[in-house]
């Protein structure tokens, strides 16, 4: 028997859950990190980018010594 109607996680959600996962423990992050550690898991650079812009009203960006910074928006 196969897996009937069980959802397979696209790689866009994939990548939104590891985001989101990883700005949980490490609470701020530099973007290049964070593109590195889902380049590490098979998310590519576009992906990652598409799923940040998903969960754009979740993350805050800033600047720290020159490098692009994100957070996930406690509140």
């Amino acid at each position: 028997m196969g897996k009937a109607g069980t959802k397979k996680e696209t790689k866009l959600e994939k990548a939104q859950k590891l985001i989101l996962e990883l700005l949980t423990k490490r609470k701020v992050m530099c973007l290049e990190e964070l593109e590195a550690e889902l380049l590490a898991y098979g998310i590519s650079s576009r992906t990652g980018r598409d799923a940040r812009k998903q969960l754009e009203s979740r993350l805050s960006y800033d600047w720290c010594q020159g490098r692009k910074t994100v957070a996930l928006i406690t509140e």
